[in-house]
């Protein structure tokens, strides 16, 4: 906007709409000036430049403070997931040492199973040649 409106209050509310500024930020740049005395029904082009720099800040402290609270979430949901993976790997863990605890038996059961084989076959002939 090259041009502002007549006056300051018609140039804050056609700047907060350009940048999407909130209703709050709206009338903190408001109260800027009526603290200093100055009337919004006064000429806005002396403020032009002053008033557009504000509300060009306000948006990036808008997006900075989104940035932040999306970097938030992001850790947050890091956090949970390194609590999950930390859960998963105790699970693993035991079943590991159930698999190789079966493992051992049936390893056992198969030496057991030579064993039987070996003195079965010291007593058991068979009939076919």
């Amino acid at each position: 906007m090259d041009s502002l409106p007549t006056t300051l209050s018609q140039a804050i509310d056609t700047l907060a709409r350009e940048t999407g500024a909130t209703p709050a930020e709206t009338e903190q740049v408001q109260a800027l000036f009526t603290s200093k005395g100055i009337s919004l029904d006064e000429d806005a082009t002396p403020f032009a430049g002053i008033l557009r720099e504000t509300f060009e800040r306000q948006v990036v402290i808008r997006r900075a403070g989104a940035a932040a609270r999306q970097a938030e979430r992001v850790g947050s949901d890091l956090q949970r997931i390194k609590h999950l993976c930390a859960e998963q790997q105790l699970r693993l863990l035991g079943l590991s040492g159930g698999m190789q605890r079966l493992a051992q038996q049936v390893e056992a059961n198969g030496e057991r199973l030579k064993r039987f084989r070996y003195y079965l076959a010291e007593f058991y002939t068979p009939l076919d040649p």
